[in-house]
């Protein structure tokens, strides 16, 4: 995953996350997306949690109202939740599935599956450290990426 994120670098004008959270979460696809249909470019992570669930990660600097329903499957925010040493938007389908939200450092990361909260802030933790120890996306005024 480390070495894919760094080819999404280039193309995704940030750092895509990489979380490390010592093979607990088994990552099991990381992709860039062009986001051709949707206008958003997104990288792309899915992990099996220790527990036999899943979380997929979605992360854009480019991020819109109408990209963020369809991520979060139109969750209305049920609350928020402290990981990483910042403050997270829960978003609850009532279904089971739900979405953890975080603007930080110039880009929108998801989480979003099935697993228990527990395994939801875990990774959220290891996706704000690894943000943290990348720099952070600087726009200009135009909107594009700074080089």
């Amino acid at each position: 995953m480390a070495a894919v994120s760094r080819n999404a670098t280039d193309v995704a004008g940030f750092t895509p996350a990489a979380p490390e959270t010592g093979g607990t979460f088994r990552p099991n696809y990381a992709r860039w997306e062009a986001g051709t249909g949707s206008g958003v470019p997104t990288w792309e992570v899915g992990f099996l949690t220790p527990k036999d669930s899943f979380i997929s990660l979605v992360q854009t600097s480019k991020a819109n109202p109408t990209w963020l329903l369809q991520q979060t499957r139109n969750a209305p925010v049920t609350g928020s939740r402290n990981a990483g040493g910042q403050e997270w938007e829960i978003r609850d389908t009532g279904k089971g599935e739900k979405s953890l939200v975080l603007d930080y450092r110039g880009t929108t990361v998801i989480l979003s599956g099935a697993a228990q909260l527990d395994e939801f802030a875990t990774l959220a933790d290891a996706v704000v450290k690894s943000m943290e120890s990348s720099p952070a996306v600087t726009v200009s005024p135009s909107g594009a990426p700074a080089p």
